[in-house]
């Protein structure tokens, strides 16, 4: 799987070509893919305790958040095989993962569902840093901010359909084990889509030599030294610890927590709730377009991102804490998805700091340190629920972790230019 040159369409102002943005398109819907993975237990919460055995609310939460235990630590390296191995060898490799950890979980014993839940989290590591690099080699840079969004988008995408999906899934009968087998075959689907739109796009590449500039080959001790630096710019540590507490309340609620508090707080039927949640992943879904556009055009970082803290903070605020109806609820859901997707521009700003030939790098270490949020908090959560029985109580961190990255943003701009 070793390095070979792959077309770049980056150049100053190139005209942009449709099937140019295959390979972006792609890595968005094994994004998307990856996504639905993540979050769809949540729907199943009780089934999975009952088929592994799980002791209540803090055996799931650690099963959850085992996802997480393969794939945070290693967003330190996949953005270094992002730089040097080829995007499609590394797509196929990441989906042959998937199949491995969905074939595990298939055995209800809990040490498999552990390791199947670890095995999938390592699988999926790739697949944001991947939507960085494929938009930062196939489209122009002045683009690089909106396709950003556009392929986090798509992920997104998978977010929002996944609990409703899931939810239609056990109406139909459909358990843990047979929702399984049936992402074993999405997973079969999606390789095959995706060898052919990769062939398609190198024939179209080998026809259409004027767009395209082959990147020189980096080795890995060269890369290792920039990775190095990258670890220590202070910039992007910044931009890794706004994303890290902005990204707390979509990993804790909306991925793992949210429909179990708007049945048991709220009193929302499950479908309800499911349909809350569907309308966050909605907002993070147009939200993650509209402020990769944002950013493309206006270039000013600054105000779009303190200004979507902002808001999301009161909306979900008043979500968490005020007895609302089902319709203010769901408003109040669209409006913290399309704010909080500011949080993505962390990401898109790494096109700033590091060199293109490094940039799934850098991005991998924003997402190392975003990811973290769900080892600890995901997890976290479930103990305290447990020992307190207050949802109030415990999900106090989501305000808070407004109020840092707030802060933490307001630092790095006052201080630094990404115009």
């Amino acid at each position: 799987m070793e390095y070979m040159p792959e077309k770049s369409l980056a150049q100053a102002n190139p005209p942009l070509s449709l099937l140019a943005i295959i390979p972006i398109v792609l890595t968005g819907f094994f994004y998307l893919y990856e996504y639905i993975l993540r979050v769809y237990p949540s729907v199943f919460r009780i089934e999975i305790e009952q088929f592994y055995a799980f002791s209540g609310a803090s055996g799931f939460g650690f099963f959850a958040s085992s996802y997480y235990y393969l794939y945070t630590p290693l967003q330190l390296f996949v953005g270094i095989l992002a730089d040097k191995f080829r995007l499609q060898s590394l797509l196929v490799f990441s989906i042959s993962g998937c199949l491995s950890g969905l074939l595990l979980l298939l055995v209800p014993i809990d040490i498999a569902a552990f390791l199947g839940r670890m095995l999938l989290g390592m699988a999926s590591a790739a697949g944001f840093v991947l939507i960085i690099k494929a938009t930062s080699l196939y489209a122009p840079r002045h683009y690089f901010a909106f396709f950003c969004g556009l392929g986090i988008c798509l992920g997104y995408m998978g977010a929002l359909i996944a609990t409703p999906m899931s939810t239609f899934l056990v109406k139909l009968g459909l358990g843990w084990r047979e929702t399984n087998i049936l992402f074993i075959l999405f997973a079969l689907i999606i390789l095959v889509v995706i060898l052919i739109g990769f062939r398609i796009t190198k024939h179209t590449q080998n026809t259409s030599q004027s767009h395209s500039i082959p990147p020189k080959p980096v080795s890995f001790l060269e890369l290792a030294k920039q990775f190095g630096k990258l670890v220590r710019n202070s910039k992007l540590l910044y931009l890794g610890f706004i994303s890290f507490f902005a990204y707390i309340p979509s990993i804790t609620f909306s991925d793992l927590w949210g429909i179990s508090y708007l049945k048991e707080v709220q009193q929302l039927s499950a479908y309800q709730a499911s349909v809350v949640i569907a309308l966050i992943y909605f907002g993070w879904l147009i939200g993650s377009a509209f402020n990769g556009w944002m950013l493309s055009y206006i270039r000013n970082p600054k105000k779009i991102i303190l200004t979507g803290l902002s808001i999301a903070m009161v909306a979900m605020s008043m979500i968490l804490y005020l007895d609302l109806p089902y319709f203010i609820i769901s408003t109040l859901a669209v409006i913290i998805g399309l704010s909080n997707s500011v949080q993505i521009l962390c990401f898109a700003l790494v096109s700033h700091i590091a060199p293109k030939a490094y940039v799934a790098s850098a991005a991998s270490i924003v997402n190392f340190i975003t990811m973290f949020s769900g080892i600890i908090f995901q997890s976290a959560i479930g103990y305290f629920l447990t020992e307190t029985g207050s949802y109030q109580i415990t999900f106090l961190v989501i305000p808070a972790s407004f109020v840092i990255s707030f802060y933490l943003a307001y630092r790095l701009f006052k201080q630094n230019s990404f115009t």
